[in-house]
């Protein structure tokens, strides 16, 4: 069963939804999470692995792709910042 987009209840994204000319970075290749789904997840306030895990109800297999998340959350601006990532302003 191929993984919806979190709280989005679909498996492909909408047309308009985050475009970009690149693909998709998979970020967890046990469960297919990718990193438009954690921004997905972030812009819905989730701010831990584990609540994107649980939005996308399942649980981490391997958990190599766990420090990869932190990371991502880390460097993502803080509510109320600029979008984009902060490491960038650096």
């Amino acid at each position: 069963m191929p993984l919806s987009y979190i709280g989005v209840g679909r498996s492909e994204p909408p047309a308009d939804d985050m475009p970009s000319t690149r693909a998709p970075l998979i970020i967890c290749l046990c469960r297919g999470i990718t990193d438009r789904d954690i921004a997905r997840a972030m812009a819905r306030g989730l701010r831990s692995p584990g609540a994107v895990f649980a939005a996308a109800d399942c649980r981490p297999q391997c958990g190599s792709c766990v420090a990869m998340m932190r990371g991502m959350m880390a460097a993502a601006p803080a509510e109320g910042d600029e979008p984009g990532f902060a490491a960038a302003a650096e």
